[in-house]
């Protein structure tokens, strides 16, 4: 993450610990000038991660790069919330529609993914929300 003009260097630093290994942050203007005091879209000083995902396939190495990423954010005290779309991934087929038909006495895939994120990330104000 590049330094952002007009900001303190305390904001700077932690947009930095936040974002380490992301190439791009859409709104970061508006989080670094929470993090110096401007109120939040809730009209408070919460920051607030919404992170959406459609469970697409197995768990893979891309998702240790997003827990990090989420991990990072919790540390900075980011009130994060996991929407997983298990609903979305049924009606477009990710998995085929057998293997929806199996699961359907057994967890889903989605509270799989739900236990990964929160087995990995660190304890702090995460909520997971399935859609289904």
């Amino acid at each position: 993450m590049e330094k952002l003009d007009g900001f303190s260097e305390a904001a700077n630093a932690t947009m930095v610990r936040m974002f380490a290994n992301v190439e791009e942050v859409v709104g970061a203007d508006h989080v670094a000038s929470v993090i110096d005091g401007s109120p939040s879209a809730g009209g408070d000083d919460i920051i607030r991660a919404y992170i959406g995902l459609e469970p697409s396939g197995k768990a893979h190495l891309g998702w240790i790069l997003i827990a990090d990423c989420i991990g990072n954010m919790l540390r900075e005290g980011v009130n994060v919330t996991i929407l997983l779309a298990d609903w979305h991934a049924w009606v477009n087929d990710k998995f085929g529609r057998e293997t929806w038909r199996r699961y359907r006495l057994q967890p889903t895939t989605c509270q799989r993914c739900s236990v990964f994120f929160w087995i990995i990330l660190p304890r702090g104000n995460q909520q997971d929300i399935s859609d289904s």
